[in-house]
């Protein structure tokens, strides 16, 4: 195998590498949405939800707390 091919088929893999990786984000970006969508607007305005600043670890406290106070 010379050169240009092999650098050819690395190029493919690390295309179909990155589709496969938008995709799993897309993925649990839909996901993530239908549980907001189902849990937390039925007591809070999508507003306040979008506008909160806050890191992963302090989105996970958040939702402990909600589901402590019963969202499901």
């Amino acid at each position: 195998m010379n050169t240009s091919c092999s650098l050819r088929s690395a190029l493919l893999f690390l295309a179909l590498s990155l589709v496969g990786a938008v995709r799993t984000s897309a993925q649990e970006s839909e996901r993530g949405e239908r549980i907001m969508n189902a849990s937390c607007q039925t007591c809070h305005d999508v507003r306040r939800i979008q506008t909160s600043a806050r890191d992963a670890d302090s989105w996970s406290a958040l939702v402990k707390t909600e589901m402590g106070r019963g969202a499901k």
